[in-house]
């Protein structure tokens, strides 16, 4: 009696055993169903010189229209206020819309004055503050690039396949072709003939492309553009870029068809954004009536003027004592510095001449150092900055200019770009009028993925965006 006792209980500890592991099991395999049902994808689309009313204009009933864009901005949301920062040159901006931070974080501000070495330096692609890609990366997520190349070796690389980044250059065409591939997993190519499977599906992709950009400049467009023939008026310029835009759309449907096909469009999250805009630019430049005005102000303040008393200096140029003001630029905007032992009223009758009404004709507006302070900018940036009135440039070169494209300027054409954000985790059919800056964007990606942002991001989550 007692060993049929035992046995039952031997049987019903086994039983219980069985039953209780089983359990165990099945709920750890639904946990990682439910983890792999609820895995999302991000694609980070970055169109340089996008601006906005490229979009409007393409769709305003003239030309095909955008209906991948629209598709995404029906499943999201569209922002008509988004500005880029100072300056709105790309490498500077590129640096805050991998990092969400300003440029006085990533210390990407291009070309400056050094007052300190008086000498004009120009950055390149540094960047002193943590990426997405790199935050991403630490924080267990797989990363790809395609040409975003302030990502390069900041959390992608050539050499690694679950955090890879690719450069094929061409068109956003191309681009697209290799960000496929890498999907599908099948090879792309990195460095000469080396091929890489990508590691699974990125969890981030990061695309760049600068269509917009090389059409815009107008100079010679690149890609096999229009034959790499310039146009010859403002209004075929403008046009030129709408049609690129509407070419670059059909190449984000093959991309968003892709998605589709392997299964993840549902899952996946999406952010378009711009580094900057594009100003039109013509005729000779205004770099000496700007000149003129300094040399007036300092007169007027007692100094002794010459011809070596207000002067530009380009890149490698360096200053000497009898340069009491000198003006830095890539072509547009003028960035001043005042190079000796200012008062605060002297720096404020300078300011206020600028902003007379005597130069509005070729002035288009001043930023005062706290005023560029207050939009993330570099203390290098200048003691101010100055915008010219389009078609007005600031341009050191005597040539006249016909239908040309520029962007490093404070005016609306260069500060107000195209952004949107859409898919899993966004608000559906959403669009958002107030004021967003290119620096909130990685901050609101970074909820979204529900990871910790870079450390050394300056931008806001907007949580109006977020569903």
């Amino acid at each position: 009696m007692k060993k049929t006792y035992s046995n039952k209980i031997l049987l019903y500890s086994l039983l219980f055993v069985f039953i209780f592991s089983n359990v165990i099991c099945y709920g750890a395999l639904t946990k990682g169903q439910i983890e792999s049902e609820e895995k999302g994808y991000f694609i980070y689309i970055i169109w340089d010189a996008f601006r906005y009313d490229y979009y409007e204009w393409a769709n305003s009933g003239q030309y095909p229209g955008t209906p991948a864009l629209n598709e995404l901005i029906e499943n999201g949301v569209l922002f008509t206020d988004a500005s880029t920062g100072i300056p709105s040159i790309t490498n500077p901006m590129q640096a805050v819309l991998v990092t969400g931070a300003y440029p006085r974080t990533t210390g990407n501000i291009y070309r400056y004055f050094d007052k300190e070495d008086q000498i004009v330096k120009q950055t390149r692609r540094d960047n002193s503050a943590e990426t997405l890609a790199e935050a991403a990366s630490k924080q267990g997520l797989k990363v790809a690039s395609v040409q975003q190349f302030m990502v390069q070796d900041r959390g992608t690389s050539y050499e690694d396949p679950s955090h890879l980044y690719i450069q094929p250059s061409g068109s956003f065409q191309k681009r697209v072709d290799e960000s496929i591939k890498i999907l599908k997993g099948q090879p792309v190519v990195t460095q000469g003939d080396t091929e890489v499977v990508f590691e699974g599906i990125p969890d981030i992709m990061f695309i760049y492309s600068d269509d917009l950009d090389t059409v815009g400049h107008n100079e010679k467009p690149s890609y096999g553009y229009y034959d790499s023939i310039p146009a010859d008026r403002e209004e075929e310029r403008i046009e030129r870029c709408v049609e690129v835009l509407i070419q670059m759309d059909s190449e984000l449907a093959r991309l968003i068809d892709t998605l589709k096909e392997i299964g993840i469009y549902e899952k996946t999250s999406f952010v378009i954004a711009a580094d900057h805009g594009m100003t039109p630019y013509s005729g000779t430049s205004s770099l000496n009536d700007l000149i003129e005005i300094l040399e007036n102000c300092l007169e007027a303040l007692g100094h002794r003027v010459n011809n070596d008393t207000v002067v530009f200096l380009a890149k490698d140029q360096a200053a000497n004592e009898a340069n009491k003001i000198v003006i830095v630029s890539v072509g547009l905007q003028a960035q001043i510095y005042l190079n000796w032992d200012f008062t605060q009223e002297e720096y404020d009758f300078i300011v206020n001449e600028l902003k007379s009404s005597l130069y509005s004709e070729f002035i288009g507006g001043v930023l005062t150092f706290d005023e560029l302070q207050a939009r993330g900018s570099h203390p290098k940036t200048g003691d101010m900055l100055v915008w010219p009135k389009p078609p007005h440039h600031f341009k050191s070169s005597t040539s006249n200019y016909n239908a040309r494209g520029g962007h490093d300027t404070i005016d609306e054409s260069s500060q107000h770009v195209f952004l949107l954000m859409s898919g899993a985790g966004f608000k559906k059919g959403t669009t958002i009028n107030k004021k967003v800056y290119n620096w909130d964007i990685v901050p609101t990606i970074s909820k979204v993925l529900k990871i910790e942002p870079p450390e050394n991001a300056d931008g806001k989550v907007v949580i109006e965006a977020i569903q």
